[in-house]
């Protein structure tokens, strides 16, 4: 059964050289392509791996999923803007909005507003525009801030820095004295650094700019649909509550909406002012019936009337004048109480009005059209609204009434649901305000009613976002660290324990680099769903990113209740998944930590948990580890090992060592390979398979294959210099190496600096590297060969195998792994599989390299089988360059 695993290779490889293409089905939905700038934040950025930021939150909602289909990548600032105008993207996303600009892009309609500011150190002479041509000046290369100072400000001489984070860096150690720069951005960093004693802003809300969404040319429907849905936003209230978490400020859509409010709350003033202009109406009446009865007094009082006749002109007279006055009032209530009935059924809001002493209720129409019943079914009193309002609201509602007509608050406002006709309840925001008599009892409340069913639902979708996560419904960090903390608090009081779970899929990139994110989004979504079944009432499982997973046990009094769910959890994961038909095969990594025992505080729980996963991983994976301080010493180690790393090439610790590659048919050398080594002061030399992935980690693989890269072509230039035959020097890229912007233009100026000619170099890559992105990978290994370097495809066989992959690759070199040479000797399925890989190379016109050879018998196979060249512990291992010059001078003189 061992071999099972390579007999199906093998008949992958015939399988795939017979087909070698496929189609793939095309998505109908239209594909919005958005490149963001990599490091702008609190616009966007990249945080755990995933693209974050208040442009790309408010894009997620302003593009709906059942619309578009979003494709996210990033790139430096200048990139993404040359294919915003060449039209390779769709959208860059937010942006300042310039009148160059507009020449070559289209814009959305105005989302923010944007400002710069002058920052210097906190010692540093109060600095503004008019002597700021007196200080060293930096600011973001290609930002909009380098065009305003270069143009508007009139600094010629400045220095420019890749992103605002490094112009940042450079104030602080001195570089430069002034940084002129977007506040927002430049705020989030200084506080992201706890700079903020540090670094001071100078002169603040420079230059206004409008910020708004750049689209291609020719898609003005985008930027249609995008206005529209900011509308709909901003109305809804999630465009303020995105700007508030990212910029802590209210927005200018905002304030503008409070003068409308205010609008609003003066109309309200008008109708109550009605409202008091109807009892006076109703008082005048009553005036004109005492007039009537003293007429009829009067006309009965003949004889008092005869003998008062100069008294009783006068009265006339006067009550003439008011009677006139009566009419002229009843003519202006008219037109009011035609105003009022307007101003009701114009409305969108429910207007109502309450007689309190006699408990009767006036709605508008309103009513019936909102909550759909019929006018004769109309709340007419206070016992028939009340039975309206939903049972778990009717409390709070009457008792904010009563506080208001008490006299204690000027008005009443409060929200509850309403029910329906159909049983259903929607929610209303509840307005109102009392009238006293001159006794100071209310005799009279009145208001309105406003549909805020949209706003709540709203809301509910932003807690939703807030607090779970958008793929897996699972509950994110942020509630995930409020439910630990609460369980610590608790678990403090009744001295129980509290445990910490963190799970990691083992090779869950793996999944997604060959079948893709889709696939791979679905089997996190199964996986949180199957943890979900495991957990009792009060435990959760909540998603930090990308594959890891956290589980909270609260309450908890053995360690064995842990363990249990572990093993559980690694027992179900074993068994295959089938996932639209495919059946895949994941396993986990789980560390524990637990309360009290290895630590207080949820952070510090995390952080431990997070190590014994590590840990897991270190030892074969699908297993658990409970958390011990052991760990701590190991992470220590790291850590101390990447301190020296981040040195190493300043003091010189790296050498090269060279493993020749032999023709074997001719037995010379005709290249060799050139291998890293690091020699520590302290601890002597270190395995490259210690140091590497941790240089990968960090990035620093970048300048130290640089380093590699030159030193071993200087070094293959002194050989031929010397006078000694030439060979190709074979040198490796790096995955961080390879995916660097300039990675071309870099090596052309390295073999110009070391005087090389190009046909000498081999470039060599693995079929991870190739696959991780393959069209750029294509475009790269195209540029190095047309500048006449040799490339090379290492390891094949032990990745993805795929000759479709191979046909397209534009490689000149196959190197067949160690893995496969060890037993061609005495395995025919090692012997089939080396013997296949040769003849195909050989058919794609490849050279082919075998590593690894160890032995006579498997050299003179690969000699039989007609493989070109060969490296190993036979010819010779990795060697230091006097050593490899020697047997190059003998190699010379044979």
């Amino acid at each position: 059964m061992k071999n099972t695993w390579k007999v199906s290779l093998l008949v992958l490889i015939i399988i795939a050289f017979i087909t070698s293409g496929y189609s793939s089905a095309q998505a109908t939905m239209p594909v919005i392509k958005y490149q963001a700038e990599t490091n702008y934040p609190p616009y966007k950025f990249v945080k755990n791996n995933y693209l974050s930021g208040f442009d790309v939150d408010l894009l997620n909602v302003i593009l709906k999923s059942e619309d578009f289909q979003v494709e996210y990548s990033v790139d430096t600032w200048e990139n993404v803007y040359n294919r915003l105008v060449n039209g390779e993207i769709d959208t860059c996303g937010l942006m300042v909005v310039l009148e160059e600009r507009k020449k070559d892009i289209l814009f959305s309609k105005t989302v923010l507003q944007s400002h710069i500011s002058i920052y210097a150190k906190k010692d540093t002479q109060q600095i503004a525009l008019d002597n700021i041509k007196n200080y060293k000046v930096g600011v973001g290369q290609g930002q909009y801030s380098e065009t305003i100072l270069r143009d508007t400000v009139g600094i010629k001489d400045y220095q420019s820095y890749p992103d605002i984070e490094s112009a940042l860096d450079a104030l602080k150690q001195g570089e430069i004295d002034v940084l002129f720069e977007n506040q927002e951005v430049t705020n989030y960093f200084i506080i992201k650094k706890d700079l903020q004693g540090e670094i001071t802003p100078h002169s603040v809300n420079l230059f206004p700019v409008e910020i708004a969404y750049g689209v291609r040319k020719g898609n003005s429907g985008l930027v249609n649909y995008i206005n529209r849905r900011i509308s709909e936003l901003q109305g809804s209230g999630v465009y303020e509550e995105l700007f508030q978490k990212y910029f802590f400020r209210h927005s200018t859509y905002y304030h503008d909406l409070q003068k409308k409010k205010w609008v609003t709350f003066i109309f309200a003033i008008l109708v109550f002012g009605l409202i008091a202009f109807i009892l006076m109406h109703l008082y005048i009446n009553r005036l004109k019936k005492r007039i009537e009865n003293t007429n009829k007094e009067l006309y009965r009082s003949y004889d008092e009337l005869e003998a008062a006749h100069e008294e009783l002109a006068a009265t006339e007279e006067e009550l003439r004048f008011q009677y006139n006055h009566i009419i002229e009032n009843e003519e202006s209530l008219k037109d009011s109480e035609e105003r009022f009935r307007l101003a009701l059924e114009g409305s969108n809001d429910i207007i109502w009005d309450m007689d309190i002493k006699n408990s009767k209720l006036f709605v508008s129409s309103r009513w019936t059209e909102t909550l759909s019943f019929e006018e004769i079914e109309m709340p007419r009193d206070l016992k028939s609204w009340k039975d309206l309002i939903h049972p778990d609201d009717v409390e709070n509602t009457l008792r904010m009434i009563r506080v208001h007509i008490m006299n204690k608050t000027p008005f009443y406002q409060d929200e509850h649901r309403l029910r329906t006709k159909d049983g259903k309840y929607k929610w209303f925001l509840h307005r109102g305000k009392a009238v006293w008599d001159v006794n100071g009892k209310p005799i009279r409340i009145a208001g309105s009613y406003t549909d805020i069913s949209e706003r709540k639902s709203t809301e509910e979708v932003i807690h939703q976002m807030a607090y779970y996560d958008s793929l897996t419904g699972l509950p994110n960090r942020t509630l995930l660290v409020d439910t630990l903390k609460n369980a610590l608090t608790e678990a403090k009081a009744k001295k129980s324990m509290v445990s910490v779970m963190f799970l990691d899929l083992d090779n869950f990139k793996t999944i997604n680099d060959t079948l893709g994110h889709t696939y791979g989004d679905l089997l996190l979504k199964n996986v949180g769903e199957m943890l979900g079944r495991y957990l009792k009432k009060g435990e959760m499982v909540a998603r930090l990113g990308g594959d890891e997973l956290v589980i909270i046990q609260p309450e908890i009094y053995s360690v064995e209740q842990v363990t249990s769910l572990a093993s559980r959890i690694i027992t179900s994961l074993e068994h295959p998944w089938i996932l639209d038909d495919r059946e895949f095969y994941v396993s986990s990594s789980i560390g524990i930590a637990i309360y009290p025992k290895d630590g207080q505080d949820e952070y510090t729980l995390l952080k431990n948990a997070d190590i014994a996963m590590y840990h897991a991983k270190e030892l074969g994976k699908n297993t658990y580890q409970l958390f011990n301080q052991s760990m701590n010493i190991k992470i220590m180690e790291r850590l101390d090992m990447e301190n020296s790393l981040r040195h190493a090439l300043e003091r010189n610790e790296y050498t090269v060592a060279y493993q020749p590659q032999i023709d074997i048919k001719t037995g010379k050398i005709v290249g060799a390979e050139a291998l890293i080594r690091w020699v520590h002061p302290v601890w002597g030399t270190i395995s490259p398979m210690k140091f590497i992935p941790i240089a990968e980690e960090t990035g620093l693989i970048v300048p130290i294959s640089e380093w590699m890269l030159r030193t071993a072509c200087g070094q293959n230039k002194l050989w031929q210099q010397a006078g000694l035959p030439s060979i190709k020097m074979a040198v490796n890229l790096s995955a961080r190496q390879f995916q660097q912007q300039g990675l071309v233009e870099m090596v052309a100026r390295m073999l110009d600096d070391v005087g090389m000619n190009q046909q000498w170099l081999e470039l060599e890559i693995t079929e991870t590297i190739a696959m991780q992105n393959l069209d750029y990978a294509i475009i790269i290994l195209n540029k190095l060969q047309q500048m006449g370097i040799q490339v090379s495809l290492d390891d094949f066989g032990t990745g993805y195998s795929s000759l479709n992959y191979l046909r397209r690759l534009p490689i000149n070199t196959l190197k067949i792994d160690k893995s496969f040479v060890r037993d061609i000797t005495h395995s025919n399925c090692e012997q089939a599989i080396a013997r296949s890989l040769i003849s195909i190379a050989h058919s794609m016109d490849l050279e082919v390299v075998a590593e690894g050879v160890e032995t006579e018998e498997q050299l003179f196979f690969l000699k039989r089988e007609n493989c070109d060249k060969a490296q190993g512990y036979l010819f010779s291992k990795p060697i230091p360059a006097e050593e490899l010059e020697e047997l190059l001078r003998k190699q010379m003189i044979s």
